[in-house]
């Protein structure tokens, strides 16, 4: 009966808030001319879990590049305008009216080959009575962008400094925020909304160089305004982009130490942080990602974690969907045990940038050992990561041998890349990618990746090595086999 009362209860609720939807329009006055798009679509963003009836909008912009539409929202919040690869970050709330414009960016073509990452691909203008709901974090964007160096490991190599870029960030969008809203020219809850967004986007970045230098290395000066920031309202995890993310950041890198060489081993103490930090839908949906994170991670304690999360998360679509992935995984055979290395490199068909084919196994010497650099021109780590390898390959070009092993799919970009750059030396293209049995041996299911072969090709001595810019863990772990 009381099963029946609250499936009741919980139906009236929802046709009501259909029902408000209803009356909680935007009417949304359209020029679009760029032809970067074609068509406009306008995505919610926050915990969509908790109510699964809210709508993207898309309208076709085909023979048609300005309109009226009036969209029906459940609830108000961060939306995003898709453009290019992060898009517009806009906020609306019923009543709004608003008129945008999208305008391509100057030389959009030159900027674009030549590698540049832009979050968008047209500028954003809008009129309405808070024009500033919908292109502020535009305008951070263009405030703070030249603040952060564009290289992860250049970030790690002086974090302190990196810090205090962060901190200005910071504070150029709380300083923004706080004049608009004394000038009347943001509403208090997009200024409640913005503050916690801001303070999400501040996590993000701070936690950048945790993923690449333990946390005991670090000043702890660092951390002193990162503990001060809580993220456990369910509401800010419905109405803001990052607020959620943020809390899951908070649990690998600031509730935890993450060991960076086994990132998957510390799921007991994670699922810990989350159920003493928590609660409610934020705790269910960080619960979920952990979980899932750690399906086919071989984690000891991984059941008994399982059957916590099945009696801790209380969101039903949650635990389905994570029950479902779960039963759906199928463990790899793992060939590692039925295949010597030689016969996998003799089987692996590799390629160079003159169509020159060969096997791998060709490509070790039998004088010294190999290094395999597995990587992709897309994986921009990877590309991040190649310098330091070219420094050690220098260092020790004596005593090692360096392969550069490309996963790329489009051979014809590959190609381009290398013969760009000037590459050419030791890359090899290998056949099947990911699905190759090279990759199946190593369970290579993310790149870059660092292989370390003995002399002949016919002996794994690290097929985990640290990352190169991690110079002293890396070259300590060469020293080991090459001496």
């Amino acid at each position: 009966m009381y099963k029946a009362l609250i499936s009741l209860y919980l139906l009236i609720m929802s046709n009501q808030m259909l029902i408000k939807a209803q009356n909680n329009q935007v009417v949304l006055k359209y020029y679009i001319p760029t032809k970067q798009l074609s068509e406009l679509n306008i995505q919610k963003l926050g915990l969509r879990v908790v109510f699964k009836n809210d709508p993207d909008f898309s309208y076709s912009l085909k023979g048609k590049r300005n309109g009226i539409v009036k969209l029906n929202l459940l609830t108000k919040g961060l939306y995003k305008i898709a453009d290019g690869f992060d898009g517009h970050i806009i906020y609306l709330e019923d009543g709004d009216t608003v008129s945008i414009t999208l305008n391509e960016i100057p030389n959009l073509n030159k900027v674009l080959a030549n590698n540049v990452f832009l979050k968008y691909f047209n500028n954003l203008k809008a009129n309405g009575k808070f024009s500033w709901h919908y292109t502020f974090f535009d305008e951070i964007n263009r405030r703070t962008e030249k603040l952060y160096p564009l290289n992860n490991f250049e970030i790690a190599k002086d974090v302190m400094l990196f810090k205090s870029k962060c901190d200005k960030a910071l504070l150029i969008g709380r300083n923004l925020l706080d004049s608009l809203y004394k000038k009347n020219k943001v509403s208090l809850d997009f200024k409640l909304i913005a503050e916690q967004e801001l303070n999400a986007m501040y996590v993000g970045r701070m936690c950048t160089p945790l993923s690449i230098v333990a946390k005991r290395k670090i000043n702890t000066s660092y951390f002193e305004k990162l503990n001060s920031f809580k993220f456990n309202d369910s509401a800010f995890a419905v109405m803001c982009n990052d607020y959620i993310q943020a809390g899951a950041l908070y649990t690998y890198y600031i509730h935890n130490y993450l060991n960076i060489k086994e990132p998957y081993s510390n799921l007991a103490n994670e699922m810990k942080s989350i159920l003493t930090n928590y609660t409610g839908i934020v705790k269910d949906k960080l619960l979920s990602w952990q979980i899932q994170d750690y399906i086919d991670k071989d984690y000891q304690s991984f059941d008994s974690c399982y059957q916590v999360f099945l009696v801790e998360c209380k969101n039903n679509s949650l635990r389905n969907a994570v029950t479902k992935k779960l039963n759906a995984y199928i463990k790899p055979l793992n060939i590692s045990e039925n295949i010597k290395v030689e016969d996998l490199f003799f089987n692996s068909k590799i390629q160079n940038v003159f169509d020159k084919k060969s096997t791998l196994f060709s490509v070790c010497k039998d004088s010294l050992p190999t290094l395999i650099d597995c990587w992709a021109t897309w994986c921009v780590p990877c590309r991040d990561q190649m310098p330091f390898v070219h420094d050690f390959e220098k260092k020790y070009y004596s005593k090692l041998n360096v392969v550069y092993l490309s996963f790329d799919k489009d051979e014809i970009k590959w190609k381009s890349f290398v013969k760009k750059n000037n590459l050419e030396n030791n890359q090899f293209i290998i056949d099947n990618d990911f699905g190759s049995e090279f990759s199946k041996y190593f369970d290579i299911q993310s790149i870059p990746r660092y292989i370390l072969i003995s002399k002949g090709g016919i002996k794994v001595l690290n097929g985990k090595m640290p990352l190169p810019a991690l110079q002293e863990e890396f070259e300590e772990e060469l020293k080991k086999y090459l001496n």
